[in-house]
């Protein structure tokens, strides 16, 4: 069975697609990770390095069987995604004492932000 032009171009719209929802997807999943590891902190664990905060709270944080991978996210890096989340208040971030790093410190968490509020009340559902 021979596709019609638009048939064909349908398809190759859907692959479009595919790509563009699991971009989304990846987002999606580095937010909810995200929030949720800002509940793991604790405020005489900060100023915390950015890569213990990684490895320590974010990873552990994500839905089981998942993966983050930022390239696969709108971000790209880890650095751009907290820069761009300390924008919103939920977080501090200060940079390396030689300015070469923006963003090498975790320095504070906004408990009362309405993200985490949302996000705490989604983890007692789960429980």
């Amino acid at each position: 069975e021979t596709k019609s032009s638009s048939e064909a171009n349908n398809d190759n719209n859907n692959k479009v697609d595919e790509d563009e929802e699991d971009e989304v997807d990846m987002d999606d999943l580095l937010l909810l990770s995200f929030y949720r590891s800002l509940l793991t902190i604790t405020p005489s664990s900060l100023p915390m390095p950015i890569s213990t905060y990684y490895s320590k709270h974010l990873l552990p944080s994500r839905p089981p069987d998942t993966t983050l991978d930022f390239k696969q996210s709108s971000y790209k890096k880890l650095g751009v995604f907290l820069l761009e989340q300390a924008g919103t208040d939920i977080i501090k971030v200060k940079p390396s004492q030689d300015g070469k790093d923006k963003v090498a410190f975790l320095s504070s968490v906004n408990k009362n932000h309405m993200a985490l509020r949302d996000a705490k009340k989604q983890r007692r559902t789960e429980e």
